[in-house]
């Protein structure tokens, strides 16, 4: 059900955004609508424009780039954040379909001015709330844009806290394509590599994301596949829960540290972590220390 020859893909990712344990595929495409399949036991079908994601919020196709599934309120289910052509895109799945919020959120504002290529949502100051990267660059002449940086401000709004945010954010322009993202350095925090056209690769170390606590996660599968790929895990610490799924493609051709990492703010410790493996196999963990790189092995049993 996904053949579509029509179809003018810029990338794909997969998620199981509808939390039936099946993982869904999305196409971002070019100059056209964007395609959703729902995954309902193996067979496919286009639901892009049912749920509300084939169009911008101004119901116009905005040549769509390199998309990624993570929960941006932590309400326990993933939104979608899609860099384009136009104002970017973020949708927010409230359970039964998605809502364009970039107007509301406070992003479409500042992306109106870019290309934009390479998506990341992630939690790069570990307060529990995931924030946004995205790479830009001029699609059709070597013209260099500057990259942006959205801290999540955990009401439903963004803040561009580029400026602030470093040198490169400030001294240079790349015309940026892909990215990618992982703590490569394993010290609590999510560092990020930019592909840059006609220009140098740049790694950002994060210096200060650990200030906050963390607890990332590597998941190692037995009767599931060896790396945990669709593995769905909840954390609880105090009142803050988080979810999110063990991936590598995401974004705009760029692969991603398969760990998954949680920011807890000031939580010394997760209460509750339990982990819903592609096997079905349901696996509980409690009273998990922060700060540090745990490894879950799946139950034989």
């Amino acid at each position: 059900g996904v053949y579509n020859p029509e179809g003018r893909a810029m990338s794909v990712t997969a998620a199981d955004y509808d939390n039936d344990g099946d993982m869904d595929i999305f196409v971002a495409n070019d100059a056209m609508e964007n395609y959703l399949y729902r995954n309902d036991g193996g067979v496919f079908t286009n639901v892009a424009l049912e749920l509300g994601v084939a169009l911008s919020e101004f119901g116009e196709a905005t040549s769509s780039m390199g998309p990624t599934f993570e929960d941006i309120d932590n309400d326990g289910d993933l939104d979608l954040f899609i860099p384009d052509m136009g104002y970017c895109c973020l949708y927010r799945n409230d359970g039964n379909e998605f809502e364009d919020v970039t107007a509301a959120a406070g992003i479409s504002e500042v992306c109106g001015q870019y290309t934009s290529w390479a998506g990341a949502v992630f939690d790069y100051d570990n307060d529990g709330y995931r924030d946004i990267f995205i790479s830009n660059g001029d699609a059709h002449h070597l013209y260099t844009e500057e990259d942006l940086l959205f801290r999540n401000n955990g009401d439903g709004t963004f803040e561009d806290v580029s400026l602030e945010s470093g040198s490169y954010f400030t001294k240079a322009e790349y015309i940026g394509r892909g990215a990618a993202f992982g703590d490569y350095d394993n010290d609590g925090d999510i560092d990020i590599f930019v592909i840059n056209m006609n220009g140098p690769a740049i790694l950002l170390r994060n210096d200060g994301g650990n200030r906050n606590h963390w607890l990332t996660i590597r998941t190692v599968g037995t009767k599931s596949n060896r790396d945990g790929i669709g593995a769905r895990i909840q954390i609880v610490a105090g009142d803050l829960k988080q979810i999110a799924e063990v991936k590598t493609g995401a974004g705009y051709l760029s692969a991603n540290d398969s760990r998954v990492h949680f920011g807890l703010g000031k939580h010394i410790k997760v209460d509750l972590l339990k982990i819903r493996w592609p096997s079905g196999t349901i696996q509980t963990l409690k009273n998990v220390k922060a700060d540090q790189i745990l490894t879950v092995t799946e139950p034989d049993e």
